[in-house]
């Protein structure tokens, strides 16, 4: 190995000292891009814009479109606009905070591999969590420096303890033929799925059976092997400190290029396209393929150590470096410049003649043609009249005429000759020159228009044009008609002698340019933006249109029925199509795709005063003359995207609290807001990628979300839906399907079926009740009118009848004494008329449902005794008998006792006949006792042996009832009566209560008695 190292050394030495033309070529600095080659854009994010530090040292891509970026500190995902650092947990996220990431590759199972430089070896489950795989005990072996998949699904981890392969039983390590353990830097694989392997000592092949490592180059003079891949030829390129060796077979002696004397090569890549790109310590190089370095158009501002190199699908380049992480994008444009030919970086006019080449008027360069061969200039030296030409045409004869600030020129096979305008006091500043079908020439200055005659120019008076005012656009249509634009007004030409020129519109705004298409539409570059005329009238396109742009200065349509706006901040394109529906009034807002420096202008701001400012070529390629040269827009530019925006949703939060994702997303009862956040990962253009989203059954048209990547629901009522979301690109190019996630909003109690149904109950119980209820209160009322005739039947029975039965006795026994005892007779009658006062105020108080008069100050016995001897009249004997009586019972209690007894007595005075009562009052602490036994005929049956209503004995079962008391009737014929009353204290106030209540007091009802 020492003799081959020896021999590469003497053999780049040799190499070196001749001077062979690929080292001679590539220590010459890079050329300048010419009008062939591309030019790049580049952006760059640091830790201000989210990086946890500004050297990254890794980047790869997920299957999700996600790109992954490890740092010194920390690791990180982008998607382009937001970078979200990695929620480490555990051993990796002590791991991760001590060591740096050195490498990253995704698995095709989509597994991310993260190798840290002293940390291990981990990897990224789908869940989320990181788990270490271990290669090997040795403590080297934490040092990984790479790690790679192969297309067979191998993995291979290079350490600085040697290199690991993958297998079903666990890590192998591959030793070197002389059983060393080499440190490995570089891991690659070549057309024949040969693994390439980057040591210290040089570049490796392990063997064809897997075992082992073969030197194949030893570059110890160079430095470590510190990156290996293979271009689309099938040549294998490694980087080492002082340049790239190049295998072209297996055995070959490599072939060393050079970089340069004060560069060191890092790391190369080959993208997708083939190009194969250098990261060294001062930035990026491309390699050419006549094997020259170079640094390509907009990448001179990389001035750092390039760390890591990759690419994702859209093909954007990703360097990172010591000074943060770069986006190296190819522009889709290219750029006609100083460095190709032009005398000046101002270009105001361009056109293309008949044989192909290409003319651009300059600012204070003069006129150049581009063509085959060197470009030619035509200068004030070749007899132009001003070196500021603004105005270009070629006519049917195949004349150039070039319009400047000090008058019209023309060239004719290689002659220079001013066109003269007599009568004008000063030369006239050309803006325009144009022809129309029958050769008339017309030009448009700043001092108005003017139409060539006889090799002289005549003005052409415009009606309602102050002198002075420019002319910038003469068009003329398929019918004939010449179209001219002078200041904010629209003029027109019907005759075929142009003499008849009459106004037809006033846009309101300056009028820069203007483009014909071939249905005769006009369309003008404004100060204020975009205007479409036809036959129907002019259209204004603002803002609400979808058209927010300002100072169109040149317009060009392409062959795909496509508008190019060429305006002070950049290019815009957009359908001719949607433009015709938006001001036919039935077109959705416009689709816009704007073009800028990351496309290869480099300068976004087009020139004005100039005609054509935009030309299409013969070959569709369309140029835009700029204040930093002609912009080149290819034909295919504006294609549809290769790659649409893949959609990602990254985040649930009900109610501010974060729930899990996968599968249906369950929200509890009650919440009230509901937000989805979602990404796009896509690089080309990340801030002109908009979205649109919808949730079905709840808002199920699309809203317009616009750049904002976060949707938000609230309120949303219980039920099954979906979210679905989109994202459209740059180019106007929708995702392929919809992200969706599926939605289970959980009812509170109140709103599940069940709760209905049960408020249906409800509703039917509240009427059944209503019903219930008010059935009861009628039923109730009947009662209470029932129980008041009952009532005043009992009172008046128990009164009334019973005093004027009273009376009628006295009267009768005053009736027998008149005669024979005046003076006792009229006692009777004194003693009948205080009964009748008392009957009176009885039948009052009975029908105020009031108290006894007979209770008024005097005990129940006394009462008793009293209105017994009122209806005995002498003739029957009372006696009442009072033992353990209570001296006070509740009112209420003691009238209903008192007209119970008093019944009993009347009974057995007018029906018994008897001759003798004894009425016993017996109080206990359970019960009180009233016993009414007279000597009379009594009774054939307890209730009465006839059908004629008893009222009395109704009435004295009726109040025994209210008193929840038991009423005994024990009589035998022929030996008297014996009616007892026995009423429970304890239960008797509640039941007479609720007997009360039940039967509420209502107003005395007139009573009818039967006789």
């Amino acid at each position: 190995m020492r003799g081959r190292v020896r021999l590469l050394r003497a053999w780049l030495a040799a190499l070196l000292a001749v001077g062979l033309p690929g080292a001679g070529i590539a220590s010459r600095p890079a050329s300048a891009a010419s009008s062939s080659e591309a030019s790049y854009g580049l952006r760059l994010w640091q830790t201000d814009d989210g990086l946890p530090r500004n050297s990254v040292q890794a980047v790869a891509q997920d299957a999700d479109g996600f790109l992954w970026v490890g740092t010194q500190r920390g690791l990180v995902r982008f998607d382009g606009v937001r970078f979200v650092p990695v929620a480490a947990q555990g051993d990796f996220h002590e791991a991760l905070a001590r060591h740096p990431v050195r490498a990253l590759q995704v698995t095709r199972d989509g597994h991310l591999l993260v190798a840290l430089d002293g940390g291990g070896l981990w990897q990224r489950r789908a869940a989320g969590a990181f788990v270490r795989l271990a290669l090997a005990a040795d403590p080297e072996a934490a040092f990984v420096r790479t790690v790679l998949e192969t297309r067979d699904g191998t993995m291979w981890a290079g350490t600085a303890a040697g290199l690991f392969r993958r297998t079903a039983a666990g890590w192998r390590r591959i030793r070197m033929h002389d059983g060393g353990r080499p440190s490995v830097f570089a891991i690659g694989t070549d057309g024949a799925d040969r693994v390439w392997v980057g040591l210290q000592a040089g570049l490796a092949r392990v063997a064809e059976d897997g075992e082992s490592l073969q030197i194949v180059v030893g570059s110890a003079a160079h430095g470590p092997v510190t990156s290996v891949a293979e271009d689309p030829a099938g040549r294998l390129w490694a980087a080492s400190r002082d340049g790239l060796l190049r295998v072209d077979r297996a055995g070959e002696v490599p072939r060393v290029i050079a970089v340069g004397p004060r560069e060191r090569v890092r790391l190369l890549h080959v993208g997708a396209d083939g190009q194969v790109w250098l990261g060294t310590d001062t930035g990026i190089r491309q390699l050419r393929d006549d094997e020259r370095w170079v640094t390509p158009t907009g990448l001179a501002g990389v001035e750092a150590i390039a760390l890591a190199l990759g690419e994702d699908r859209e093909q954007n380049l990703w360097v990172g470096t010591n000074a943060g992480l770069y986006r190296v994008r190819a522009g889709q444009f290219r750029t006609v410049a100083t460095a190709d030919g032009l005398p000046r970086g101002v270009a105001l006019a361009v056109r293309e003649d008949r044989a192909g080449a290409m003319w651009v008027g300059t600012w204070g360069g003069g006129l150049v043609r581009l063509g085959e061969g060197a470009p030619r200039t035509f200068s004030t030296a070749d007899g132009l009249p001003d070196a500021r030409v603004f105005a270009l045409l070629e006519d049917r004869r195949g004349t150039l005429w070039a319009g400047t600030d000090a008058g019209l020129a023309r060239l004719d096979a290689g002659r220079v000759r001013l066109v003269p305008a007599p009568g004008t006091p000063a030369p006239l500043r050309v803006r325009l020159v144009a022809e129309d079908r029958v050769g008339t020439l017309w030009v448009g200055t700043m001092q108005g228009l003017f139409r060539r005659d006889e090799d002289r120019l005549v003005p052409v008076p415009l009606p309602g044009v102050a002198p002075g005012t420019p002319v910038r656009a003469v068009v003329e249509d398929r019918r004939r008609r010449l179209w001219v634009c002078a200041g904010e007004s629209v003029f027109r030409a019907d005759d075929r002698e142009r003499r008849q020129v009459r106004r037809l519109h006033a846009v309101g705004s300056t009028i820069h340019a203007a483009w014909l298409d071939h249905r005769d539409v006009l369309w003008l570059g404004t100060a204020a933006g975009l205007v479409r005329i036809d036959d129907t009238g002019a259209f204004a396109f603002t803002p609400a249109h979808g058209l927010a742009i300002e100072e169109v200065v040149a317009l060009a349509g392409d062959d795909a029925d496509r508008l190019w706006l060429s305006t002070k901040r950049g290019l815009v394109r957009t359908s001719r199509s949607g433009l015709d529906a938006v001001a036919s009034g039935r077109g959705a807002p416009l689709v816009l795709a704007t073009y800028g420096a990351r496309d290869g202008m480099l300068s976004t701001e087009g020139t004005s005063e100039a005609s054509p400012g935009a030309w299409r070529r013969g070959n569709g390629e369309l140029w835009f003359a700029t204040t930093r040269g002609v912009v080149v827009v290819p034909p295919s530019t504006g294609e549809p995207a290769r790659v649409p925006p893949p959609i990602v949703l990254e985040e649930v939060l009900v109610d501010g609290r974060a729930v899990a994702v996968a599968g249906e997303v369950r929200i509890p009862p009650g919440s009230r807001t509901l937000e989805v956040r979602y990404t796009a990962p896509s690089f080309a253009a990340p801030e002109k990628v908009r979205f649109r989203h919808r949730l079905d059954d709840f808002a199920p048209t699309w809203a317009d979300a616009g750049d904002r990547r976060v949707a938000t629901y609230t309120n949303v009522p219980p039920g099954r839906y979906t979210f679905q979301v989109m994202a459209r690109n740059e180019e106007g190019v929708w995702s392929e399907s919809p992200a969706g996630l599926r939605v289970a909003v959980a009812p509170r109690f109140v709103q599940t079926p069940l709760f209905a149904g049960l408020c249906l109950l409800g509703l039917a119980g509240a009427a059944w009740g209503t019903y219930a209820v008010r059935m009861r209160q009628m039923l109730a009322r009947l009662r209470a009118v029932k129980a008041e005739r009952n009532r005043m039947a009992r009172e008046i029975h128990d009164t009334l009848l019973q005093g004027v039965a009273g009376i009628g006795f006295q009267l009768e026994a005053a009736r027998h004494r008149l005669h024979r005892d005046p003076d006792g007779a009229a006692q009777v009658l004194d003693r009948v008329s205080a009964h009748v006062d008392s009957c009176l105020g009885d039948a009052r108080r009975s029908v105020r449902n009031m108290r006894s008069a007979w209770l008024d100050g005097q005990p129940l016995a006394a009462a008793l005794a009293e209105s017994g001897r009122l209806l005995a009249t002498g003739k029957v004997h009372l006696e009442v008998h009072e033992h353990d009586w209570p001296a006070a019972l509740e009112r209420d209690l003691e009238d209903q006792i008192f007209r119970v007894a008093q019944q009993a007595i009347a009974n057995a005075i007018s029906h018994a006949n008897a001759s003798r009562i004894d009425v016993t009052l017996i109080g206990a602490p359970r019960a009180l006792r009233v016993a009414v036994a007279d000597d009379g005929c009594g009774m054939a049956e307890a209730a009465g042996g006839d059908d004629r209503p008893r009222f009395g004995f109704i009435g004295m079962r009726e109040r025994a009832r209210q008193l929840a008391a038991r009423l005994h009737v024990d009589s035998t014929p022929g030996r008297g009566t014996r009616v007892e009353l026995i009423v429970p204290l304890g239960l008797a106030g509640r039941v007479r209560r609720a007997w009360h209540r039940r039967h509420p007091a209502i107003e005395p009802a007139a009573t009818r008695m039967g006789a």
